[in-house]
């Protein structure tokens, strides 16, 4: 298993296989910059929580899982 680089943020032991991982960061990956590297930790962290929720209920799409992590923080309507 490989650790999310963004698990620290999401304070979980959830762990995903490597494919589903990098799926994962990708999503992530594209939220911050779609936040152009603003925003607090807690905006980041929520979206982390929300990609790894997300992920848990079996969601694989990036742009999905981006999209409705950014929607979840007030970010994207």
């Amino acid at each position: 298993m490989v650790q999310h680089q963004f698990l620290p943020l999401a304070d979980s032991d959830v762990n995903f296989d490597q494919i589903t991982s990098a799926i994962l960061d990708a999503a992530y990956g594209r939220a911050i910059t779609e936040l152009h590297d603003r925003g607090p930790d807690s905006v980041r962290e929520a979206i982390a929580k929300r990609i790894l929720a997300l992920a848990s209920a079996g969601e694989r799409d990036p742009n999905l899982l981006c999209d409705k992590a950014l929607v979840a923080v007030g970010y994207l309507p």
